[in-house]
């Protein structure tokens, strides 16, 4: 059931589950991994890494995203800037 107030919309089966769910947080390992060997090696390589040895690992979208809040560009990306 859900209810609303001030129109916000509250429905306890969501509240629940966003109570239960935490981001989590990259750890500086991961962190280092991504900033020595992004556009290096394919990055499937750097996810199937990631998800093997950091469980439950991380999705190849949310890799390149924080390569790209580290400053770390692939290959091409070194190529147009020289």
């Amino acid at each position: 059931m859900k209810a609303t107030t001030h129109g916000i919309v509250i429905i306890p089966e969501l509240e629940e589950a966003a109570q239960a769910y935490k981001q989590r947080v990259w750890s500086d390992e991961e962190a280092a991994i991504i900033k020595t060997y992004f556009g290096r090696v394919p990055q499937t390589v750097i996810y199937g890494y990631i998800k093997e040895n950091f469980p439950p690992g991380r999705s190849l979208i949310s890799i390149i995203k924080k390569a790209k809040k580290l400053g770390v560009g692939t290959r091409a990306d070194r190529k147009t800037a020289e």
